[in-house]
């Protein structure tokens, strides 16, 4: 043995990593072996009836074994896990990893504190996560429950840290080191260090956040003896904190204290809630309903998200939740408590979309009428839509033989909600006073199908006059959201038909299923599936056609300057969407090309200048970060993605798109939905890669003049152009291979208009920020063309042929 002891310590004083890196991992297997040896040696000795001189045999043998043992620590060892080099560095660590994961009790020891604490604190991310891993093992299960409380007050500075920098492994398996050490040593933990693990069931990454709700779930059930107790110990936990958000923390913990509770002790406990905890209840049982019925994860965590629910489990959950809620639901919604606070009613009428179609014929009838009552007496917008949706989905669920029950009871509140619209448009007021009824009208003509010719020609008559009625702003926006959501309601239902027959849909998020079955089932029963969906197609068809002409001319007039931005706004997002559905591009759709339709020429250079005018409004004095800070986009935001959205689909040209460009530079939402419709137009029309070539150029030259009249000094005149560039094809990758052409058509068009007759020279500047994503096989034309101009401006023309001939010189190295 001693031969190799010496061997590994002179290799281990070598100045090169390789023979170190041998030193190490020679020096700690020997030592794993030395220990083996030792520990044989220890059972040896405790066997009975051992003669004498056996007894010193082995004593003399056992401190051999030591003494070599400790001269490898100390040569080797302590050397390695001090290296200069991380891969010496890492043999130690690796080697201590293999002890920790077969007998961890070797490492419990208080010589191995100290270098134990130093591989946690390794400067090579990759020995510092293989120090984390080999820590966790040491804690998995009781072994020596004072070592490890010594060895865990020794590290928990570090393993601490790690969680609150939250970076990779780290993070995770000191959260794991303390969940496991409290399963046989909670005392180990205080109350700071507690609250440290609390906080991270709110982290994004779900690893993470999961760890640290199996830790608080434990320490939750050891206060508490029943289901209710430990649900309104949640509640304060949430509300203590200091993110307060539902959802996050029962995405996870939601796995450790399903097994322990039923539905009935959530409505038992709203039930007998006072009035101050009546929305935080409905707030949590919200959140967990959304998690166990739809596997619902904030979208905050869906970049982390690692665990999915199986499909079994969520039907099995949904059954069980519809049983239990058309129970209760009437009773809880009868209670004053509930009614008086708009956030937790909208919350209680929400949770009726996640039902199934368990509810028997007396609790769907008794649900729909109260949900009806909740409509009509409303003031609330959130409370009117949430109520709305909540029919349409027990509409879809109540099936063939309750469908009736759910249908009569949206046609009197239908006929009810017209009644009084019809009504209150007659009254001299209605130009001036905006009330709850523009709510209810727009969510009824939005959701539900019935007889609307009377609707439509009142909302289309007070549209066209008023100017001469001088309607108020918000009275032109309710009778316009009315007037238009019935023609797309019919849309939407000839796309159901589409999608039910496997035909591509135009635009599947405005697909209805609910409504075309309603539709469906209310057809003649002697005729087929087939044969009815005919019929309605038909006179679906029939209606559109006759309405979208008359909707086309009235929405124009409200493009017009003469009204408000917000009139211009909504007019604009009508439009948008009447384009979508029957602009001329329609004419090659498999299914809707009947509704094709000419639209104007001046209409879409109009839209543009009313993103522009909504640009200066809502985002010119913001920057991109407040921009991106806000909860909710601008209305700016809104109508760019919009028109983005309609660019990348091909509908809008991008000969118009020029404003839309110069506002890239402006903030960062701007250019990250330019450059993804410039990738989708690329990706779906390659061949017409030019149109946004001749729309980007434009834009740059138009910066230019800009900054010209200006009268800007000549080294800043190019700075807004060039920033267009790089936001395009610098900080904002195009990713298709045509945008490699686009970038050669910009080159052309850049060295043309710069070096023509009382051309702008400087403009060649320009080509920079497109060189380093000039394709290497389009170097020799831009070459070529660049030596034909060369006379024109020798010096720059000059200096840019030498940085292409240098960029294609290293290509082909």
């Amino acid at each position: 043995m001693h031969p190799i002891v010496t061997f590994c310590t002179v290799l281990k004083g070598g100045l090169w990593t390789s023979y170190r890196m041998i030193a190490v991992i020679a020096g700690m297997k020997t030592m794993t072996r030395l220990h083996s040896y030792y520990e044989e040696i220890i059972i040896d000795l405790s066997a009975p009836n051992l003669p004498d001189f056996r007894k010193t045999d082995l004593k003399e043998k056992k401190e051999t074994l030591f003494k070599y043992w400790c001269q490898l620590f100390q040569n080797v060892f302590k050397l390695a896990i001090r290296d200069v080099s991380c891969d010496v560095r890492r043999g130690a660590i690796s080697e201590m990893f293999r002890w920790a994961s077969r007998n961890p009790i070797l490492l419990l020891g208080r010589r191995w504190q100290k270098y134990i604490y130093l591989a946690l604190r390794d400067k090579n991310s990759f020995n510092r996560d293989l120090a984390f891993n080999m820590v966790d093992y040491l804690f998995i299960n009781e072994i020596d429950k004072a070592k490890q409380i010594v060895l865990f007050n020794c590290l928990k500075i570090e393993l601490f840290f790690a969680i609150q920098k939250m970076d990779g492994i780290p993070p995770y398996k000191s959260i794991c080191v303390c969940t496991n050490l409290a399963k046989y040593a909670d005392e180990a933990l205080n109350q700071v260090e507690r609250s440290l693990i609390y906080i991270c069931v709110y982290y994004k990454p779900q690893i993470i956040a999961f760890k640290a709700a199996e830790y608080l779930a434990m320490q939750l059930k050891k206060m508490v003896n029943t289901p209710k107790a430990l649900i309104k110990l949640i509640i304060v936990f949430n509300e203590e904190s200091t993110v307060k958000t539902e959802s996050l923390l029962i995405d996870v913990l939601y796995y450790f204290i399903q097994p322990v509770l039923s539905w009935d002790d959530w409505f038992d406990l709203i039930a007998n809630s006072k009035d101050e905890k009546v929305e935080p209840s409905i707030a949590m049982f919200f959140a967990y309903v959304n998690k166990a019925v739809v596997s619902y994860s904030p979208k905050s965590r869906i970049k982390w998200k690692l665990l999915q629910m199986k499909q079994s489990d969520l039907m099995q959950n949904r059954t069980q939740f519809t049983r239990s809620l058309g129970q209760n639901w009437i009773k809880l919604m009868n209670m004053k408590k509930i009614l008086q606070f708009p956030t937790a009613l909208i919350r209680m009428i929400k949770i009726l979309q996640f039902v199934g179609m368990q509810l028997s014929p007396e609790a769907i009838t008794d649900i729909c009428k109260k949900l009806s009552d909740i409509f009509l007496s409303s003031s609330e917008e959130r409370v009117v839509c949430e109520s709305c949706k909540s029919l349409q989905h027990l509409l879809t669920v109540a099936g063939v033989s309750r469908a009736n029950l759910v249908t009569s009871v949206c046609n009197q509140l239908v006929d009810q909600v017209l009644a009084e619209f019809l009504e209150y448009i007659k009254m001299p007021l209605c130009t001036l006073v905006p009330t709850p009824i523009h709510n209810r009208i727009i969510y009824v003509s939005q959701s539900f199908d019935f007889n609307d010719q009377i609707l439509w020609e009142t909302c289309k008559n007070n549209l066209l006059t008023t100017s001469i009625n001088k309607h108020s702003d918000e009275l032109i926006l309710a009778l316009m959201t009315i007037y238009y959501s019935r023609l797309f309601y019919y849309i939407k239902l000839i796309e159901g038909l589409n999608s039910e027959n496997n035909t591509t849909a135009h635009n599947s998020s405005l697909s209805s299923e609910s409504d075309v079955e309603s539709l469906l089932n209310s057809c003649d029963n002697s005729q087929d599936a087939y044969s009815s969906r005919i019929v309605l197609k038909s006179q679906l068809v029939n209606k559109i056609n006759s309405r979208s002409n008359e909707a086309l001319k009235t929405i124009k007039i409200f493009l017009s300057d003469k009204f408000s931005n917000a009139v211009n706004i909504m007019a604009f997002k009508i439009m948008a969407t009447f384009i979508e559905y029957f602009g001329p591009h329609m004419s090659s759709h498999p299914t809707l090309w009947e509704f094709a339709t000419h639209i104007e020429e001046d209409i879409e250079p109009r839209m543009t200048e009313i993103v522009g005018v909504a640009f200066q409004n809502d985002c010119l004095y913001k920057s991109s970060s407040e921009v991106e800070s806000c909860n909710e986009p601008s209305e700016c935001c809104r109508i760019i993605k919009q028109y983005c959205e309609l660019l990348g689909e091909g509908i809008l040209d991008w000969k118009n798109a020029m404003q839309i460009i110069l506002l890239i530079k402006e903030n960062k939402l701007h250019g990250d939905y330019l450059v993804n419709c410039l990738n989708a137009f690329l990706k779906k029309f390659p061949e017409y890669f030019c149109k946004p070539g001749y729309a980007i150029y434009n834009a740059v030259a138009t910066s230019v003049k800009l900054e010209l009249r200006k009268q800007t000094t000549s080294n800043r005149v190019l700075d807004s152009a060039k920033n267009i560039l790089d936001e395009l094809f610098i900080n904002r990758k195009i990713k298709n291979p045509e945008g490699y052409q686009l970038v050669c058509l910009l080159h052309e068009f850049v060295i043309r208009q710069a070096y023509k007759k009382n051309g702008f020279k400087p403009l060649i500047m320009l080509l920079h920020p497109l060189r380093s994503v000039l394709k290497n096989q389009d170097i020799p034309k831009i070459l070529q063309l660049l030596n034909e101009v060369k006379s024109h401006d020798p010096k720059k023309v000059s200096e840019y042929i030498s940085l292409l001939k240098e960029r294609q010189r290293k290509s082909t190295e």
